[in-house]
């Protein structure tokens, strides 16, 4: 059976291993958000890492404009704990979830970040990805 979701539609090209097509489907107005969260349950992230694959490749808009939720994809696939996701968004989009507490304004989750960055890698946080 055919999907009729345009976001379903997305997720069967990433199964499918068909980049090109997810990301045609998304220049044409299937919600980044959506499919997101339609993909947070794949437990090998294999999805997630295609549906980065598909934005690198195919698609021409920001990353970083919020949708429907006011949510960029990163801040939804961070809210997800989809880590994958947010490892490989960040280094599209040149931000990480610091970058945007900083831009936001958001002492007490900077600080936290910092912290959690230095204790669990025994080194400052890093400003950006390298890309």
């Amino acid at each position: 059976m055919e999907p009729d979701k345009i976001e379903d539609q997305v997720v069967e090209a990433l199964r499918n291993n068909d980049c090109a097509a997810a990301g045609k489907l998304l220049r044409e107005g299937a919600s980044l958000a959506e499919v997101l969260l339609k993909v947070s349950g794949d437990d090998n992230g294999e999805l997630g890492k295609r549906l980065v694959d598909a934005l690198a490749t195919n698609m021409q808009g920001d990353l970083d404009t919020p949708e429907n939720g006011g949510q960029t994809p990163l801040q939804l696939a961070r809210d997800l704990n989809h880590t994958e996701t947010v490892e490989l968004l960040s280094r599209f989009t040149g931000k990480t979830p610091l970058d945007y507490a900083r831009e936001q304004g958001h002492p007490e989750i900077i600080k936290m970040l910092e912290d959690a960055a230095t204790k669990n890698r025994g080194r400052p946080a890093p400003e950006k990805f390298d890309v």
